[in-house]
């Protein structure tokens, strides 16, 4: 017989077919025989092909005589003898299977590890009790009881080979327990022993460079070890009969002054391949003592980076630099040493220097990134931009988040907060490592203030007290105007400026903005806070009463020669103004005379809802192109890094001001303008939220429009309340 669905040939009576397993329905086609009588069956019919389906065809009526009860039907019940036994056999399997899982399972591989560790930890066998709770991990690893087992066997173990005198053995135990427990007071104290043991230990066996590791990683551990403190000064002591002049400051109270070390807020350098460790090696001389950190890998060997030539490239900087046209100082000695150390401790080059031009580095910028990596090692010097803020949307820019050589808890990134200005949900796309850059200020022309009775100190010390106020501003105004030949125009005129720089700034110097960020990260419209209406009602109200007329007819800028010419008394505008000497060619695009009147400069004064002064932090900012892989950006981030702690983390000159050497004295007369009012506008700052949205046209949706006799501030912002919102509705889908 056939099997009527795949065509095989069976025997005949099979009940199932053994190709297909298709239950077979036999419809017998012949009367039964007497059993001795042999049966000649029907002639079988060709199979059909097998890619052809079968129809089965309705069973014709017919007498079937009943089967005789003492002779059933062999052959079925022989087809169920292999059926039977292939489940029999997959029930045995199955268990065995069960029975492999329960004895593998990560929970009782974690159980059996753990009993194995406790038992060799109270047989004191502290190797292989760590071994043992290290394996229990690798099943469990957030069980805060294997952590908690491990610490103490680490512990345990350090004691044991510190008895041994076994001390670096010790000190790596220790260590590892910190891993575990960093917090641990009692096992910094220990440790700080033992390194303090080794310190003297090499000092007896006169390797003073190994001791002075040693005796600085235990100050590092417990700073009122006073044996290490000691020794520090006996080694300083030593370092400075045998390197001479170049040997740095050793005692520990000097090496506590210039690196201001605070165990609270310290961040050390970090990579998933590296390690961080102190040491006071120096590479020119093996004796001389160096407050550098030399940071190494996992392996111990300090990271190298094989030569890399890496270029911050900007538009102002001279390659090779100009002779110094000012007297080093301190600082400049220092820096320069600093940066040669890093070089070539670490294997590589860095500098930077003017390859774009001021107009043309966005486009660069993004004709490079799009391109394949040319083999040069940029990091770019970039300044704000719709096509920038486009290409970070693009992805032209590398992701600095993923990049673990960078902390941008690190104090050189708080301080000016330019890495949140361009995040991007999680990604990072640029950054700034230093103080930002003092913005938005009042100038204000000396000689009128005294003509008028006013001390120009007087706005100093309001300044300083915190009652420099926008109260206080209006009064000023109307004390400085004057009408000499009584005729009705004033001759000197209280302010002017520009309206952009005017509005912005007296917004944020009433603690409101434009463009807010939720907790979720989302920007949020705040055109009409009731900080920001009133600033902008402010600004209108000052503007119709106390700005200079301007005659028809004049240029934009025409209020830039007129405070040259005396003609007003405060002008709120950018600080760098200072440095391009308020009055020359650089600020109004043509050479003129330097101004003849003295000239301070304050913050903004605050607004009666604000809390403090405040200034609108904006920078160059830097980025690296995205067409470099991740090995090579994570290099150049770590060259960058360490060369921009040059500005905060140069040891001897923590929080040196070297920015200050960039604002020239004597362009404004009085030094209280750079020691008082720029320092505060690095410290008091806030970062504006619509510069990251590019769509949003500030000037001709809402500054250009605040001036003298303009319609309502509530009828200017609902003229372009709209495209406000649609702009931020489309930068929060990015």
């Amino acid at each position: 017989m056939f099997c009527p669905k795949c065509g095989k040939q069976l025997e005949d009576g099979a009940a199932f077919c053994g190709n297909c397993g298709a239950k077979l329905d036999i419809q017998p086609n012949v009367q039964a025989q007497p059993q001795t009588q042999t049966v000649t069956p029907a002639p079988a019919q060709p199979a059909q092909p097998q890619a052809q389906p079968v129809t089965p065809q309705p069973a014709q009526p017919q007498q079937v005589p009943a089967q005789s009860a003492q002779q059933p039907p062999r052959k079925k019940k022989k087809a169920w003898i292999p059926i039977t036994a292939a489940i029999a056999t997959v029930c045995v399997a199955g268990g065995g299977i069960g029975y492999y899982l329960y004895a593998n399972s990560p929970s009782r591989l974690y159980k059996a590890a753990m009993s194995e560790a406790n038992a060799l930890l109270d047989e004191k066998q502290y190797k292989k009790a760590i071994k043992a709770y290290l394996d229990a991990q690798k099943y469990d690893k957030s069980s805060e009881e294997t952590k908690e087992s491990l610490f103490d066997a680490y512990l345990k173990y350090a004691k044991q080979l510190e008895k041994a005198e076994d001390l670096e053995g010790a000190a790596e135990q220790y260590e590892k327990a910190l891993e575990i427990n960093e917090d641990d007071k009692k096992t910094k104290k220990n440790l700080s022993k033992i390194y303090l043991a080794m310190a003297e230990q090499c000092y007896d066996d006169d390797k003073n460079e190994k001791a002075s590791t040693y005796a600085k990683r235990a100050v590092e551990l417990d700073k009122d070890n006073e044996d290490a403190l000691d020794l520090l000064d006996v080694l300083g002591e030593t370092a400075r009969k045998e390197g001479g002049e170049k040997a740095t400051e050793a005692s520990a109270s000097s090496w506590e002054e210039s690196s201001s070390y605070d165990e609270s807020s310290y961040t050390e350098y970090s990579s998933s391949t590296s390690e961080s460790y102190f040491t006071w090696e120096s590479s020119s001389d093996p004796y001389e003592y160096s407050p550098y950190q030399v940071i190494k890998d996992s392996n111990g060997n300090v990271i190298d980076l094989r030569g890399m030539e890496i270029v911050i490239r900007d538009w102002w900087s001279s390659w090779p630099p100009a002779d110094d046209y000012w007297t080093k100082t301190d600082y400049d000695i220092a820096r320069e040493e600093y940066l040669e150390w890093i070089q070539e401790t670490y294997n590589f080059k860095i500098h930077r220097e003017a390859i774009s031009d001021w107009g043309g580095t966005p486009n660069d910028f993004v004709e490079y990134a799009s391109a394949p990596d040319d083999g040069k090692n940029y990091v770019w010097v970039l300044r704000w931009d719709p096509i920038i803020i486009s290409a970070m949307k693009q992805g032209l820019c590398y992701d600095l988040s993923q990049l673990d050589c960078l902390d941008f808890s690190e104090k050189k990134f708080q301080v000016n907060k330019t890495h949140e200005l361009y995040q991007f949900g999680d990604a990072i796309y640029a950054m700034y490592g230093d103080y930002s850059e003092p913005r938005t200020g009042m100038f204000f022309n000396e000689r009128l203030l005294r003509e008028a009775g006013i001390d120009p100190d007087e706005i100093y010390d309001l300044q300083k007290s915190g009652n420099w106020t926008f109260d206080k501003f209006e009064e000023l105004c109307k004390r400085v105007r004057q009408d000499y030949n009584r005729d009705g125009v004033y001759d000197v005129a209280a302010f002017s400026g520009n309206n952009s720089v005017l509005v912005e700034q007296a917004v944020y110097s009433n603690g409101g903005c434009f463009v807010g960020k939720n907790a979720g990260g989302k920007f949020t419209y705040m055109l009409e806070d009731a900080k920001t209406l009133k600033a902008l009602n402010w600004v209108k109200y000052m503007m119709e009463n106390y700005r200079m007329e301007e005659p028809d007819d004049v240029a934009w800028d025409y209020y830039k020669q007129a405070f040259l010419d005396g003609q007003y008394a405060f002008l709120p505008d950018q600080a760098y103004l200072i440095t391009g000497d308020l009055m020359s060619g650089f600020y109004l695009g043509e050479t003129v005379e330097p101004m003849a009147d003295p000239v301070g400069f304050v913050m903004f004064p605050k607004g009666p809802d604000a809390t403090d002064y405040v200034n609108c932090w904006e920078n160059n900012f830097l980025c690296i192109p995205s067409n470099y892989d991740h090995e090579k950006a994570w290099k150049i981030a770590f060259a960058w890094n360490l060369y921009s702690d040059a500005t905060m983390r140069l040891p001897g000159f923590e929080d040196y001001e070297a920015w200050k050497q960039d604002y020239a004295y004597g362009i404004v007369t009085d030094r209280r303008a750079i020691d008082e009012t720029l320092t505060m506008m690095t410290r008091k700052g806030m970062i504006a939220y619509q510069k990251r949205i590019p769509s949003i046209n500030m000037g001709p949706w809402l500054t250009w429009n605040v001036y003298p006799g303009c319609p309502s501030i509530a009828e200017i912002i609902e003229a372009h309340k709209k495209e406000f919102l649609a702009a931020i509705d489309e930068a929060n889908f990015w």
